[in-house]
């Protein structure tokens, strides 16, 4: 009986107890003076170590000012990697490492972060001056920069208030300048470039252009001279017009007159009215076929002939009386 109560006495006596040492990390990637910039993609790395528990056996978890970046990790190759895109400072970053028990240990560095600058964009085309058709290809073109990105990676894009999102490229060359072309339907267009840099910065410009129905050539007549006229050489003719656009108007035509015998006559424009009028004098004999040509802004022409016929003037030779000769009166 008293050996069965020592039995029980030293079991109660002697109980083992076992310890879990809590886990460590250290950020080794960067120190508390580093300054980071806003838009950066940094990586963080942090070592973790345990007495008792091998190191693939750690998960680690980033913070960024309390909120979580990457979430709970084994560490792989005796390390812990977070790629984080730095937002506005300043930063707390924070790295937590938990043990299989759940043990767990903390590392923290705040950081400076510099502010970066937006993007900055500028409509080349298209502009307002220009009048647009829907049946043409419309030019975009812009200069694009950025502080700290380089220009061909900022993304681009354009807007119409009509057709919406444009379906063309969105990237500039290296040193920022974009060019495409696309349609648009007819109408008033609101034209907005919008750019963006790798922090999610942006900026916007616009511009207003009309787009009008498909383009039609202009129309012209011959005023003057009329067919099979006829002219004196070395004095001066009326070559008349008469032209209109119903795009552009008159105003904004190339009339150019010329000679297959002479060439060039006159390059002109018209008043609003269509009236177009010019003088001129015909260098050569002979009969001249005469060319009006009408051009739109975009090389749409109107074209129309006349034939004249120049010539040199009678000369008269006076036979009799002879220089001098005295006539009597009633002879």
């Amino acid at each position: 009986m008293i050996a069965l109560f020592c039995l029980f006495a030293c079991r109660n006596d002697t109980t083992i107890k076992t310890f879990n040492d809590p886990p460590t990390v250290d950020i080794t990637s960067h120190q508390a003076e580093d300054v980071l910039v806003e838009g950066q993609t940094v990586d963080f790395i942090a070592a973790p170590a345990d007495s008792n528990h091998a190191i693939d056996e750690l998960e680690v978890e980033w913070h960024i000012n309390g909120t979580v970046m990457c979430p709970r990790a084994l560490a792989i190759n005796n390390q812990s990697i977070c790629a984080v895109t730095i937002p506005e400072g300043p930063l707390e970053i924070r790295a937590t490492v938990y043990d299989p028990q759940n043990a767990s240990g903390e590392d923290s560095i705040e950081l400076a972060v510099i502010p970066s600058e937006a993007p900055f964009g500028t409509i080349l085309e298209p502009i307002s001056e220009t009048r647009y058709y829907s049946d043409e290809l419309i030019p975009f073109a812009a200069t694009v920069s950025d502080a700290e990105d380089s220009p061909d990676s900022l993304v681009i894009e354009w807007e119409s208030t009509i057709d919406g999102t444009l379906s063309i490229s969105s990237t500039a060359d290296s040193s920022g300048n974009y060019a495409d072309f696309t349609n648009l339907s007819e109408g008033n267009h609101g034209v907005t470039l919008r750019v963006t840099d790798s922090s999610i910065k942006t900026s916007q410009t616009t511009a207003t252009i009309t787009v009008g129905p498909p383009n039609t050539p202009p129309t012209c007549s011959i005023v003057s001279p009329i067919d099979n006229s006829m002219g004196i050489l070395g004095e001066s003719i009326t070559l008349e017009s008469q032209v209109d656009d119903a795009d552009v108007g008159p105003e904004n035509l190339s009339i150019v007159w010329s000679s297959d015998l002479d060439g060039e006559l006159c390059s002109d424009s018209a008043e609003s009215t269509g009236a177009q009028k010019c003088e001129v004098t015909i260098q050569s004999a002979g009969t001249h076929q005469l060319n009006l040509r009408v051009e739109d802004e975009r090389g749409l022409s109107c074209i129309q002939n006349t034939e004249i016929t120049v010539s040199s003037p009678p000369q008269i030779t006076i036979l009799t009386p002879s220089q001098g000769t005295v006539i009597n009166e009633n002879s």
